[in-house]
């Protein structure tokens, strides 16, 4: 078994024969007549008094900068040996969002083609076919059935013309789901673009979006329809009345497609986000685990 000795730097046990601590890194003398570690500026052995001035002490193991200023600060020492590669270091890599809260991200390498006035207004200029004609087909298959519901209603409030006020009611009602069927059109484009583009698959089925949105035009068709008798009466009154139910008949149309895709527009956000930070979590284990060369 080998002898130890003392390093005259840190104080811990090494080989006898060490040419430097493999604790400090510090470069070491050994002393050729009693085998006694000195400092490597030594000029002379402390134990034996012998001329160690010519003995040659191995290359002091230099520390990382980050390492020294931890050791300045009083911290517990650290010897980074051997260096890590540039290429072995994990660096932090950047995160990106699409929904990123701050500052807004303006692309200065796209050009926006309604930047200006055009002669066409939006009519001019490309049209993205590969995302939007598939969905369009889809859209126009859905609409058909709010108008063959719409046409159903006032059929049913035709066949009872002899009462006034059935064929006033179906009129409203059926009216509604024939006006909402473009706008409806437009809304699920938007929505199918939108799930398609941040790659989201979309949380429910065709059937639920359109009956939701038949049961929610038809809510305002029903408000409006509390103002419908009022075109028999002769007043002013009645007649500002029934100008208000019209309007709120017409808001309906617009502000439901609004509200469905502003559901679709939350829905999306939120599960980019969970996405985000799965994948952040995915990647951070990844980083954690330790790391072997071949």
């Amino acid at each position: 078994m080998s002898s130890m000795n003392d390093c005259p730097y840190c104080g811990r046990q090494i080989r006898a024969s060490s040419k430097f601590c493999k604790y400090c890194g510090q470069s070491l003398k050994i002393c050729p007549e009693c085998q006694e570690l000195n400092n490597h500026d030594d000029a002379f052995c402390a134990l034996c008094g012998t001329d160690i001035s010519k003995v040659e002490a191995s290359e002091t193991i230099r520390l990382d900068e980050r390492t020294e200023e931890v050791k300045e600060q009083g911290q517990q020492k650290i010897v980074m040996w051997p260096p890590l590669s540039p290429v072995r270091q994990i660096q932090p890599k950047p995160q990106f969002s699409v929904f990123e809260e701050g500052t807004p991200y303006k692309p200065t390498s796209i050009k926006y083609p309604y930047s200006r006035v055009r002669a066409l207004g939006f009519l001019g200029g490309p049209l993205p076919t590969s995302t939007v004609f598939s969905a369009t087909i889809e859209a126009l298959g859905l609409a058909l059935a709010l108008i063959a519901a719409g046409v159903a209603i006032i059929g049913i409030g035709l066949a009872f013309f002899q009462i006034l006020i059935l064929p006033i009611m179906a009129g409203v009602l059926g009216g509604a789901l024939l006006l909402s069927a473009p706008f409806f059109g437009i809304y699920y484009v938007s929505s199918n673009w939108l799930y398609k583009t941040f790659q989201i698959k979309r949380p429910v089925k065709s059937i639920t979006i359109i009956w939701n949105y038949a049961l929610g035009t038809l809510l305002f068709s029903l408000v409006g329809l509390i103002f419908a008798p009022v075109f028999i009466q002769g007043s002013a009154l009645w007649i500002s009345l029934a100008v208000l139910g019209g309007i709120i008949y017409l808001m309906g149309l617009i502000i439901i497609p609004l509200k469905a895709f502003l559901a679709d527009l939350v829905y999306v956000k939120a599960a980019m986000k969970l996405r985000d930070e799965g994948k952040d979590t995915k990647e951070q284990k990844e980083d954690e685990k330790p790391k072997t060369e071949d």
